[in-house]
């Protein structure tokens, strides 16, 4: 139970939004690149982008924040 608490809570804490763009699901925050090999390219503009940027985990879109 106590377990269930500590995962609502960080997933409340998590920065989400709706955008017009991608109106299918919600796009979180990637505050910090973990990898520097990935490419990841912005959904609005097309260009390279680098943390922070919001994302789809379902789908992977991404967009400049």
């Amino acid at each position: 139970m106590e377990r269930e608490n500590e995962n609502e809570r960080h997933h409340k804490s998590v920065q989400q939004i709706q955008h017009p763009l991608h109106e299918e699901q919600p796009l979180v925050l990637v505050a910090e690149q973990h990898n520097e090999g990935l490419k990841a390219y912005c959904g609005g503009c097309g260009k390279l982008l680098s943390a922070p940027y919001f994302t789809c985990i379902h789908c992977n879109y991404h967009l400049h924040k």
